[in-house]
């Protein structure tokens, strides 16, 4: 997938689901979550946004417990194949395996698997919480496909024994990104809400 489509899926994803969530919305088809919650100015439905950040970043922290089995797995593998300085190479503080053995390459694609997680989680977190307060419908939705998204691109990369193209192999694997740029567009189209105020009808 290119980055034209990737943006396309994105736009189509952001503001198709806006486009549905109004809909729904107008025509009370979304029962008691379309009414306010017990904080002003905040619908009930945020609280999907919340649900699905919270088991999506709880999922991060357990994936985090399995990068550290994946080192001690490496570690042994690479001692039984006799590998120089094993011991030293695979134990923290070292964040990356320096050399280019099959154990080596094969625990550098897992610990990549986490580390591009967190490079891009406050981003997504933060984009969120922002489009989640004036599209909470279509926020959740996106969290749940870049959760899904996320586990199978994961787990292409950590069960790649060293290959990282095998990250994409899932066709589901690409909407991490397409996920990341919807709620980017939600959230500034959230920010244009909120300084339109009323006059914006469309939202």
């Amino acid at each position: 997938m290119g980055i034209a489509k990737i943006f396309g899926y994105a736009g189509l994803f952001a503001f198709g689901g806006i486009a549905i969530e109004t809909k729904l919305t107008f025509a009370g088809l979304l029962g008691p979550l379309s009414g306010p919650s017990a904080i002003a100015g905040i619908p009930r439905s945020f609280g999907l946004v919340i649900l699905s950040l919270a088991a999506y970043n709880f999922w991060i922290i357990t994936y985090g417990a399995a990068v550290g089995s994946a080192r001690i797995k490496y570690m042994d593998k690479a001692i039984k194949d006799g590998e120089k300085d094993a011991e030293t190479r695979y134990q923290l503080p070292n964040l990356y395996v320096v050399g280019n053995t099959a154990p080596a390459r094969a625990f550098n694609c897992v610990q990549r698997s986490h580390q591009q997680i967190l490079e891009s989680l406050s981003q997504f977190n933060t984009c969120a919480l922002v489009s989640g307060l004036s599209f909470p419908i279509t926020t959740a939705a996106m969290v749940s496909l870049s959760f899904a998204a996320r586990v199978v691109w994961t787990k292409g990369y950590a069960c790649s024994e060293g290959d990282p193209k095998k990250r994409y192999d899932h066709p589901l694997a690409m909407h991490i990104w397409t996920s990341l740029f919807a709620l980017c567009g939600l959230s500034f189209a959230s920010g244009v809400k909120f300084l339109a105020g009323d006059s914006l009808k469309f939202w």
